[in-house]
């Protein structure tokens, strides 16, 4: 479930309500879009609901939301997952949030906010390793794990406020004792003061090009400006010009969706070609004598779905590639946004491989030592039609689910 910030607009300081995925602030006051910038992962409070507390601490948890994808000798299996730990080991701390933070609007972590902060021990890694063990992927099928992914995951501190009343640390949501005396006035001394480092910046989302203004949704990666027809993704608080392409559609396209088409060859897996993709991957497919001059591309969506549809949709496109025309159109088009960044698509390609393989013992021995190298990247954007209840992809014939896309928004 998608989290809810409030938020102030940093042009107006009218107060906006945004959504956890958006990197795109645009405020329906004084209509100015500013992109945030943050050091580090994105920190969040609940706030309190009791009153009457005195000095508050505030305890970190450590958020994750994605979905997790491992490679065994069964195949590939997948889980989404949204779940927070206790990044501070204290044992009476709640070992998770429950499902506090969808059921609240969270506030952001500001400098104005008076309290001290628990240090966190717990590391990214460790909450990656985590989620791995709830999502029941890991040890399932007691078989060897060829590999692992996190694709499309979300990481954030949520901190929940500790308030010190009577000597005693209580829930600062639900009022409930959370520490007892004995131990609270020892937590409470180990807090530390807010850090600069936290604090969010924000850069207009103005062309690096020509100044004109760019367009994109909320939760958009990939920015487009209008006027010189460029193309930026928003990576490490940054615009990186990227290459953009479109194939062209019909009179029946609607809509275009963003593939990230990740091209380079894999030593380890003697795949340099589209010829050798078929032939290693064991495909019942005679290799035309021009995909031998054709270097490999995997094509994998830029944008979230469930994990079943969002691998299923990489295989088939991967596979259909050669079916695709690309053109020199450079207008904009009904573009979908672009959800999914360039670097997860990147980690994307070893259980793409491993989902098209028929034959798996040998190519998944295989992955532990498969790299990408020489590789390209550029965004391209296939047209869809409107088959009623699906999209259509005009030259592949992939089927995207339209609730399964609207799902995606909010992954």
């Amino acid at each position: 479930m998608e989290l809810k910030i409030k938020q102030e607009c940093p042009q107006c300081g009218a107060p906006i309500v945004i959504s956890e995925s958006d990197h795109i602030l645009s405020c329906p006051f004084c209509g100015v879009n500013n992109f945030i910038t943050q050091t580090g992962l994105q920190r969040y409070v609940l706030p309190g609901k009791v009153s009457g507390f005195g000095t508050t601490l505030y305890a970190p948890y450590l958020r994750f939301k994605g979905n997790v994808f491992v490679v065994t000798e069964k195949g590939v299996d997948y889980r989404a997952v949204d779940t927070t730990h206790a990044g501070h080991p204290h044992s009476r701390l709640p070992p998770s949030l429950g499902l506090r933070p969808q059921a609240m609007e969270l506030e952001r972590l500001i400098s104005k906010r008076k309290g001290s902060y628990l240090e966190p021990s717990l590391k990214v890694g460790q909450i990656l390793g985590k989620a791995a063990q709830i999502s029941e992927l890991t040890g399932k099928f007691g078989d060897y794990m060829y590999h692992r992914a996190f694709i499309g995951e979300t990481l954030s501190y949520i901190y929940l406020p500790l308030a010190l009343k009577d000597d005693m640390l209580l829930d600062g949501v639900t009022g409930a004792k959370v520490v007892d005396p004995e131990n609270s006035e020892r937590l409470f001394e180990s807090g530390q003061k807010y850090k600069s480092r936290w604090r969010i910046g924000f850069k207009p989302t103005l062309c690096p090009h020509c100044g004109a203004d760019l367009e994109g949704a909320g939760d958009c990666l990939v920015l487009h400006c209008g006027n010189c027809r460029k193309a930026w993704e928003l990576s490490n608080n940054e615009l990186s010009e990227i290459i953009w392409r479109v194939a062209p559609g019909d009179g029946t396209t609607k809509l275009y969706l963003g593939f990230w088409r990740i091209t380079g060859r894999i030593d380890a897996m003697g795949i340099h070609s589209l010829a050798d993709f078929f032939e290693r991957t064991t495909q019942p497919v005679v290799p035309k004598p021009e995909w031998r001059r054709q270097i490999m591309s995997y094509w994998i969506p830029a944008f979230k779905l469930s994990p079943k549809r969002f691998l299923h949709l990489a295989k088939q496109v991967t596979q259909a590639q050669w079916r695709v025309k690309l053109s020199t159109m450079r207008k904009l088009p009904n573009f979908y946004p672009v959800t999914m960044s360039s670097s997860e698509a990147k980690q994307s390609i070893k259980i793409t491989l491993a989902e098209t393989a028929a034959r798996r013992r040998k190519l998944y021995a295989l992955l532990p030592e498969a790299q990408v190298s020489g590789m390209g990247i550029s965004l391209v954007y296939l047209p869809f039609s409107d088959k009623g209840h699906d999209w259509v992809q005009q030259h592949t014939l992939a089927v995207v689910e339209k609730n399964v896309l609207r799902f995606g928004r909010s992954m």
